[in-house]
């Protein structure tokens, strides 16, 4: 008004009223659902690296002190040519050859139960935060593979997955869609469960039988 513009153009005016119209009528609501989706992909691609780190660190530090007789007593196939390759690399390399070998997923709960309770007599006892990341982890795959639907496959997989925070039903044949809340619920239990994995490996003892 101080200026006398009065062209909505020019005074901003138009724009304000297409921001309104967004927010009144969520017309952005659908690529946004995509957006928020792709976040929990991205979540169960980072907590499954963290976790894989975690296990390869353990398997280092288990041959290195030459005490853990769970991982020392694994039987694994590889080329000698690949054997020479690693040269005075082995120990680094012992957590990458389990994983190649015994077929771990660090994208699926129940393989990273297995592994670390297999080979380092480690558990967590499932609660509502390992819930939370089974549901994620499995939402994870229908986005990727099943177009974001729900299928029986899913509802089986997060049948057992009680109690948790996320999503207290679905259904086969409905759309996923995740909220930021629900997204942030899902990121706060992967954290702590790293941390509680973490501390775990910190003083976790070694088998010598």
């Amino acid at each position: 008004n101080e200026q006398k513009i009065t062209n909505p153009v020019l005074n901003g005016s138009s724009t304000l009223q297409i921001l309104k119209n967004i927010r009144t009528n969520d017309s952005l609501k659908l690529k946004y659902r995509t957006i928020y989706n792709q976040a929990v992909v991205l979540l169960v691609s980072y907590f499954g690296s963290a976790i894989s780190d975690l296990f390869r660190y353990t398997s280092k530090v288990a041959v290195q002190q030459g005490k853990e007789k769970r991982v020392l007593g694994e039987n694994i196939k590889i080329d000698i040519a690949a054997l020479l390759e690693l040269g005075e690399t082995v120990d680094d390399a012992i957590g990458d050859l389990l994983i190649a070998n015994k077929d771990i997923s660090f994208q699926d709960m129940k393989s990273i139960h297995r592994a670390f309770k297999d080979y380092f007599g480690i558990t967590i006892e499932k609660d509502k935060i390992i819930n939370n990341i089974i549901f994620g982890q499995a939402c994870r795959h229908a986005i990727v593979h099943e177009g974001a639907v729900v299928n029986s496959r899913i509802v089986n997989q997060v049948k057992t997955a009680t109690p948790r925070k996320l999503k207290q039903q679905i259904l086969s044949g409905e759309s996923i869609s995740f909220t930021i809340e629900e997204i942030e619920a899902l990121s706060s239990s992967m954290k702590k469960y790293v941390i509680m994995l973490s501390d775990k490996i910190k003083t976790y003892n070694y088998s010598t039988e």
